[in-house]
């Protein structure tokens, strides 16, 4: 899944929020994967509704929010790491991973954000043209992790907390679990934001202001499979 922001102005150290746009620049799959035993991987940059030239800094770090590219900590290396674009024609760059065989995950996934700044050419002599930034996530898996084709949605634990305004969510599974809609069957309003549940672990979930839920009540979550395909489960509220 794609986070986009637009910043004016020519310097990434020194933007300014723009209100939000679409970028130009897209990358091939909503979401990256690599596995411990690769060195290295390719990955293709589309320039299919690029109007002009621009300039694509690429660039992978632990932690979202954090777009800073001289700040960025992560075991990957982008080569090259920024490279022009031009309209209508793909470009490629290479993923190597430079952690330790020792350092990989050895019983469950890791994430990290993959960034990527699309600063078109014509900032060099207008200097409010805006920049497009977009956000990708990357998964590192340990080798014997498959693909997960059914978004781990229906292995989730979930209960309501005493106060009834929060979900605790328990995720057993080795994946990170994204979900992007929850609701009751008979109301299609959202009962909660979307949220990526971390593996082997619990999540303490705000309910929105409106929702009005009790225990036993069932729930439906549509959770993202590895290709973003939603997957939908039932879950019963029961007691932390």
């Amino acid at each position: 899944m794609h986070r986009l922001m637009a910043y004016a102005g020519a310097s990434l150290l020194g933007l300014s929020l723009a209100p939000l746009s679409t970028a130009s620049v897209t990358l091939m799959g909503t979401r990256q994967f690599h596995y411990c035993h690769q060195a290295k991987q390719t990955l293709t940059f589309l320039g299919d509704y690029l109007k002009a030239p621009s300039v694509l800094t690429t660039w992978v770090d632990k932690a979202p929010h954090q777009p800073l590219p001289h700040k960025a900590e992560a075991p990957f290396m982008l080569l090259p790491p920024q490279f022009k674009m031009q309209p209508n024609t793909p470009q490629k760059t290479v993923l190597l991973y430079t952690g330790s065989a020792q350092s990989c995950p050895k019983t469950q996934e890791a994430v990290y954000y993959f960034y990527f700044l699309e600063t078109p050419l014509s900032t060099l002599t207008q200097p409010d043209t805006l920049q497009y930034l977009s956000m990708v996530k990357l998964f590192l898996r340990p080798n014997h992790l498959t693909h997960n084709h059914q978004g781990g949605g229906a292995q989730l634990n979930i209960s309501l907390d005493a106060t009834q305004a929060y979900l605790l969510i328990h995720n057993p599974s080795p994946y990170h679990v994204t979900i992007s809609r929850w609701q009751t069957p008979s109301d299609p309003k959202l009962l909660a934001e979307p949220v990526m549940v971390a593996p082997n672990s619990t999540l303490r979930h705000p309910l929105s202001q409106a929702a009005k839920v009790t225990l036993g009540q069932s729930i439906t979550v549509t959770a993202l499979d590895d290709f973003g395909k939603p997957h939908r489960s039932h879950h019963r509220l029961k007691r932390p």
